[in-house]
């Protein structure tokens, strides 16, 4: 453990950029501020190594982890948390949201759900950022998991199954500021629905189907900062 340390130590001294220790890869920045924890490989040993560095930035990837390996990260511990372009289970849905009670930012984008899977979002009720581009989401997973995470600030629906209806759902998120929705089709009902977004900042509606019409209101509303029509 003493060698361990002087090697932290000496690489910190000489601005060494990344320092992989068995099998978990620590990435610094350029102002060494932040630690971006990736786990790697088939073993998780982030423990002691998380504790030896008192990372301020709990990050961590999760996309070639299976559902042993995921039960067996630090608990209640990480905010940020990519699931990117797997196959999301059940178990491992309830698993993150039974232990990972922390998490304010999740990616899902380029995965596949199974049918209750997402139900378990739920739980996470410090959800703020969360993507599903590119995922099989569906109206049933928006009316069934997403309506109910009231915190979220930024949300991605883009390339989804997602249709009106599901945008629709959304009516409840009064806190979101940042909206992607490409490609959904939206109807009369779910334009209105994105009107009502108090807080919206930003959205993305590349291949929505707005008329002249819809294109003048968006930017006619109030706060509404940047809006991404093609």
């Amino acid at each position: 453990m003493r060698s361990l340390i002087f090697l932290i130590s000496f690489l910190f001294v000489n601005c060494i950029n990344t320092l992989t220790v068995s099998s978990t890869c620590f990435e610094y920045n350029n102002d060494m501020a932040t630690i971006h924890t990736k786990v790697q490989g088939t073993s998780v040993d982030t423990h002691s190594c998380n504790e030896l560095l008192n990372s301020s930035d709990r990050e961590i990837d999760c996309s070639d982890l299976n559902l042993g390996e995921v039960q067996s990260l630090r608990p209640h511990y990480y905010v940020t948390m990519d699931l990117c372009n797997r196959h999301i289970t059940t178990n491992l849905m309830a698993t993150i949201a039974s232990t990972q009670s922390l998490l304010q930012d999740l990616s899902f984008a380029g995965s596949k759900f199974d049918s209750d899977a997402l139900v378990h979002l739920k739980g996470l009720k410090k959800l703020q950022y969360i993507s599903f581009e590119d995922s099989t989401l569906t109206d049933g997973d928006i009316e069934s998991a997403v309506y109910y995470l009231t915190e979220l600030k930024e949300l991605n629906l883009s390339h989804t199954q997602v249709t009106s209806r599901g945008i629709k759902l959304l009516g409840n998120l009064s806190n979101l500021e940042n909206l992607s929705c490409k490609f959904i089709r939206l109807d009369e009902d779910s334009f209105n629905t994105i009107l009502q977004f108090s807080e919206l900042r930003s959205l993305w509606v590349i291949g929505c189907g707005l008329a002249d019409i819809d294109c003048y209101a968006l930017r006619q509303k109030e706060g509404l900062a940047r809006v991404i029509l093609q």
